[in-house]
């Protein structure tokens, strides 16, 4: 269930992103234009009033254009995010900001928006620690713990079919991605 929920998640950001492209070019172009003659042939008040008014629909337009591409990167941000967190047991920021080479606000920013797209469902920040902290949506309360350092040779790298995430699982075994809670096996 929860892989179809980031499924459907990054399936619903891209549709909007593609929408807000779609009417955001054409709009940008046929009022840019527009501003930019009626600037030239500006004789009256009229003129002046046409002139703001594409003005304002030129700008409406390329904000339209950059909210639809702020979509898109979030969401390549996010699998990246998420292959390189699925490797850190801790889920650490401060070890994600040091691995992307960026400030740990960056990395909060985005991560807080990707938790408000519900991209990291059952996930939160935990602010004293500094870690994104996943709880297990079957027991709240419970956080989903991953430990690697009991025995190391016992676990192998899977890569989740659902949201591309990389998840440390036991050799031989079923489990959730703690990124999307697809089922992942060996």
């Amino acid at each position: 269930m929860a892989r179809s929920v980031v499924d459907n998640r990054i399936n619903s950001m891209k549709v909007k992103g593609i929408i807000q492209q779609v009417f955001g070019w054409p709009i940008a172009v046929i009022f840019g234009m527009t501003a930019i003659y009626s600037s030239v042939t500006i004789k009256d008040s009229s003129d002046v009033s046409a002139f703001i008014i594409c003005t304002v629909f030129t700008l409406g337009a390329v904000l339209l254009i950059v909210l639809g591409l702020k979509k898109f990167i979030l969401i390549k941000t996010f699998r990246n995010y998420s292959a390189r967190l699925t490797a850190d047991p801790m889920k650490s920021l401060d070890s994600l900001a040091s691995s992307m080479g960026v400030s740990v606000a960056v990395v909060r920013k985005k991560i807080s928006a990707m938790l408000n797209h519900g991209l990291f469902p059952n996930a939160y920040i935990d602010k004293q620690t500094n870690c994104l902290v996943f709880t297990n949506p079957h027991q709240p309360g419970q956080q989903t713990v991953l430990n690697t350092s009991l025995h190391p040779d016992s676990y192998v790298t899977v890569q989740c079919r659902g949201c591309g995430a990389t998840n440390k699982i036991a050799k031989g075994s079923v489990a959730e991605c703690e990124f999307c809670g697809s089922q992942i096996s060996m």
